[in-house]
């Protein structure tokens, strides 16, 4: 019974996480969430390669995006971190 109700309270937190993420997508269009997101995603896996390449490619659709630049320099830390 209780993985029932425990289920239907992840599908609803779920659907408002979405309903969220979209919202600010449409809203901020120029912030670039997903490039965000799935930078930090590698950065909290472990993969620093594929978050620089990820950022990369966010920084070439756009480039003068701040939030984005202090993403590349997080990334940039985690690699200096490791080279030492």
């Amino acid at each position: 019974m209780w993985n029932g109700v425990k289920n239907f309270f992840y599908k609803i937190g779920a659907t408002i996480a979405i309903f969220l993420m979209w919202r600010r997508i449409k809203r901020e269009p120029h912030q670039a969430p997903f490039w965000e997101l799935q930078t930090e995603l590698y950065l909290i896996k472990g993969d620093v390669t594929r978050a620089r390449e990820t950022i990369d490619k966010a920084l070439n659709l756009f480039p003068n995006n701040e939030r984005l630049i202090v993403k590349l320099k997080r990334v940039e830390e985690h690699e200096r971190g490791i080279r030492q």
